[in-house]
């Protein structure tokens, strides 16, 4: 199984919108029928792009998007994992933003390959499996 990050989505759904196949759907492709699954955390960055947009399209797409991932929310290891990641990347003088690393851990507790665009903050954590596209 795969976790989608934001940036996959989003370039997924803009190639959708152009009617483009691009590198997303390229991506989609090779994982065949590998069940996708989306972190809370990024239902909830694209949620807040569905209320900044201007098109009710952008509501539909969404949720049709959600009907085929497994959306998955945190569990009580989270909070401690988060933290120690946290810390060691302030040690390291290597923070990244708060989603992203959120984004991070959730796929890291779950030993999945989070699919994503954004290499340079991702790449910071140790033993997160990362791939690009």
């Amino acid at each position: 199984m795969s976790f989608l990050d934001t940036s996959f989505v989003i370039d997924l759904l803009r190639e959708e919108k152009r009617r483009t196949y691009g590198p997303g759907h390229r991506k989609l492709e090779n994982l065949q029928d590998d069940p996708v699954r989306l972190s809370m955390f990024v239902v909830c960055e694209l949620e807040a792009g569905v209320a900044l947009a201007t098109s009710m399209k952008e509501r539909s797409r969404i949720d049709l998007l959600f009907q085929h991932c497994e959306i998955l929310y945190p569990d009580q290891r989270l909070p401690e994992t988060y933290g120690k990641l946290l810390a060691h990347l302030q040690n390291q003088g290597t923070p990244i933003g708060l989603m992203d690393l959120l984004i991070g851990t959730h796929a890291l507790l779950y030993d999945e390959v989070l699919i994503t665009r954004n290499l340079k903050d991702f790449k910071k954590i140790p033993n997160l499996r990362i791939e690009s596209y």
